[in-house]
């Protein structure tokens, strides 16, 4: 599964495979690779299931992280027949909505603050969280920022 995700990245950041609506709304800082980095053949298949995906997901509104998972869901055999390891894109944007997605976010929150262990500046913290809360991920977890 990891050579398949490292494959697929490289695809996505060399513009040979089409980018999820959700990848784009989560994934910050992406690398520029040359065009063909990654042989066609290695994707075909990814290529078919994230095509037909993004046509499902093109009357989605962007952000609407639950709406994009449900959407997938109802389609997902599909996208497996097309791509065996679409399971891969299934998971990661599982992992960005509702509560796991809130969760998450919410343990990212808890890392920047202060314990006996690591000293951090209160003003410090608050730009971290500040920072946090208006990033790609957190904007896209649809029950926002936990309060």
């Amino acid at each position: 599964w990891a050579v398949s995700a490292a494959t697929k990245g490289a695809a996505v950041d060399a513009g040979d495979l089409e980018a999820l609506a959700a990848e784009e709304q989560i994934i910050v800082g992406r690398k520029k690779l040359a065009s063909g980095t990654v042989s066609q053949s290695m994707i075909a298949d990814a290529i078919k299931a994230r095509r037909w995906a993004n046509v499902l997901l093109g009357g989605v509104a962007k952000g609407d992280a639950d709406v994009m998972q449900a959407h997938l869901s109802l389609a997902e055999q599909n996208l497996l027949a097309m791509d065996p390891q679409w399971r891969l894109e299934a998971s990661s944007i599982s992992g960005c909505c509702g509560d796991v997605g809130a969760e998450a976010l919410q343990e990212r929150f808890f890392e920047i603050l202060p314990t006996e262990e690591r000293f951090v500046e209160l003003s410090a913290a608050v730009q971290q969280m500040t920072q946090l809360a208006s990033s790609k991920p957190a904007t896209f977890v649809s029950r926002g920022a936990p309060g």
